[in-house]
């Protein structure tokens, strides 16, 4: 297989191919889509997808017979980004592990397994809650005050498409973000869900993303340079 390192040096857990970074890492995708990875019981996988032809996240935790939980209800056929939010909401209630990763249903894939040695590295950054982390301001705008944001280097953006912590800290989150979409003074014209989540986010002690790509990785924007049997994502 091949290794997967971030612009830190880092072998990562998990990548993110939002918008139109698949197309440019169909290699990786084609070879990790096949790869049987385990999961540590502590942890549960929530997703959410109704096509679950093209939910890759699915696809790659049946092939490893690996347990998940679709969020969406059965018989919805279309939502918007913004549904994933009580969705999310409604599985974590029900959820009894201790710890949860909620991820996008169609553009994640896992390189490594998600066993004690992942939760450690978790727990060793000191955070309740850890999100990916992108290159991309998304939506394009000022959301959330990070003090010296440029330092944090170029993947210095909250991504909601992935994030990790315990379950009733996630569900707590979750609920906040639930309350903040029914705020009528927030133009949300891209239905996203990230910009309330990066509302809730700010100024959260609680909350992180993880911008030194140490367990996420997304690939938007980035570039893949190749040496032997391992690619460096910068």
């Amino acid at each position: 297989m091949t290794k997967i390192l971030s612009h830190t040096g880092n072998e990562v857990y998990v990548g993110h191919f939002q918008g139109n970074a698949m197309k440019k890492s169909m290699d990786i995708i084609e070879e990790y889509s096949a790869n049987r990875i385990e999961i540590s019981p502590r942890i549960s996988v929530i997703t959410t997808f109704t096509n679950k032809n093209k939910a890759i996240t699915a696809l790659q935790l049946e092939l490893s017979n690996m347990p998940y939980i679709n969020a969406c209800p059965e018989g919805v056929e279309e939502w918007t980004n913004i549904d994933k939010i009580k969705y999310y909401v409604g599985a974590l209630e029900q959820t009894t592990s201790e710890y949860c990763l909620l991820v996008d249903g169609y553009d994640v894939l896992f390189f490594k397994n998600l066993d004690e040695t992942f939760i450690q590295k978790f727990e060793h950054l000191n955070t309740k809650i850890l999100f990916n982390a992108t290159k991309n301001n998304h939506p394009n705008m000022e959301i959330d005050i990070v003090e010296n944001r440029d330092s944090l280097g170029e993947f210095k953006y909250l991504n909601a498409g992935v994030v990790f912590g315990k379950t009733q800290d996630l569900l707590k989150f979750y609920k906040e973000v639930l309350i903040t979409t029914q705020r009528k003074d927030i133009m949300n014209p891209w239905n996203s869900e990230q910009l309330f989540v990066r509302i809730v986010a700010n100024g959260n002690p609680d909350v992180s993303f993880d911008h030194q790509c140490a367990l996420f990785q997304t690939f938007s924007k980035t570039e893949k340079t190749v040496c032997g049997n391992t690619a460096i994502i910068i």
